[in-house]
């Protein structure tokens, strides 16, 4: 008996040395195994010229509310839900590289079904809930639901995030699908000119009172460039996008007509400088247009905010090319 328990030991021992071997070959991986998936090929083509409209999908936004409007921008996509529903804005597409520093407070947010090598990660903030559809290269798609000031009670934060999430069932199901779009600009047009070349840093901090040095950053499309964060105390933004003026009045910046316009939000003060340029490449009659976007991070500051943004963009404008 004690021989066939020292016989059956040996054999064990044998077994496991054997599986212990190396076992032959250059380790490849798998190829029924996809790798990461990067915004690259999600994309699938230059980050400048998405048409981020083409990642609104009416089946998944209607989870939330049925959609009415989708409002085409260089860097992502407005969409308005029918009379009725919550009074949220859902703006996705905007583009973000996590590589770099950013000062956005972010935090996992689990999500079942993602493509391979994708995660997603989100911030809440009074009136305001973000997704970030973050791939492998670190890369990142927002879906962004924000509350629409003094169009009724406002949202709470469950209904923000739930549009929040329609967006990123919209975004997810056409890359995919492979459905993304991407523009064809002509020879005129500022898409193909980089955000960040044109108000000088010194300016923009003196008037925004950053901390001297603060540099611009320039996002992955290359049609925006900010400074600061509103968490920090302000948020400035030179950006190439689509506008209409819809008979707002001009005024003279830099010797070019402009609109200065004061967004209704409770929670910060944000002032807009726009002007206008040829027309967009877009269904809607919309033109191409330069923005300056000055966001202080606390309410009751539009005229200050206004009074930043025309002076940035008395020395940004002037930079452009001509209309």
């Amino acid at each position: 008996m004690r021989r066939r328990v020292w016989a059956m030991a040996a054999l064990v021992m044998f077994v496991l040395a054997g599986c212990a071997e190396p076992v032959a070959g250059n380790g490849s991986p798998d190829p029924a195994w996809p790798p990461p998936l990067t915004a690259a090929q999600a994309i699938g083509g230059d980050f400048a010229t998405i048409e981020y409209c083409s990642l609104a999908d009416e089946e998944p936004l209607a989870t939330f509310a049925q959609p009415i409007t989708a409002l085409d921008a260089m860097k992502g996509c407005g969409i308005g839900f029918v009379e009725g529903s919550p009074p949220i804005g859902l703006y996705i597409g905007r583009l973000y590289d996590f590589r770099k520093p950013q000062q956005y407070r972010r935090e996992q947010v689990p999500r079942a079904g993602l493509p391979f090598g994708v995660r997603q990660e989100g911030q809440q903030r009074p009136g305001l809930c973000r997704r970030f559809v973050v791939f492998a290269d670190e890369i990142a798609l927002e879906s962004r639901a924000s509350e629409r000031t003094g169009e009724g009670a406002p949202p709470n934060p469950a209904e923000l995030c739930a549009a929040a999430d329609a967006g990123v069932t919209s975004m997810v199901k056409n890359i995919n699908e492979r459905s993304v779009r991407h523009w064809q600009f002509g020879e005129r047009s500022w898409a193909p000119l980089q955000a960040c070349g044109f108000a000088p840093d010194d300016v923009v901090t003196q008037r925004a009172g950053l901390p001297h040095g603060t540099k611009g950053t320039l996002d992955p499309s290359r049609h925006a460039c900010e400074w600061g964060d509103p968490e920090s105390g302000a948020l400035v933004t030179f950006d190439f996008s689509f506008g209409a003026t819809y008979g707002a009045p001009l005024e003279t910046i830099a010797g070019r007509g402009a609109t200065v316009s004061v967004a209704p939000n409770q929670y910060r003060s944000v002032c807009t400088v726009v002007i206008y340029h040829i027309r967009a490449p877009t269904k809607k009659e919309l033109s191409e247009t330069a923005e300056v976007i000055v966001a202080f991070s606390e309410p009751g500051r539009g005229v200050e905010a206004c009074a930043a943004a025309r002076d940035i963009a008395a020395a940004a404008f002037p930079l452009l090319p001509p209309t």
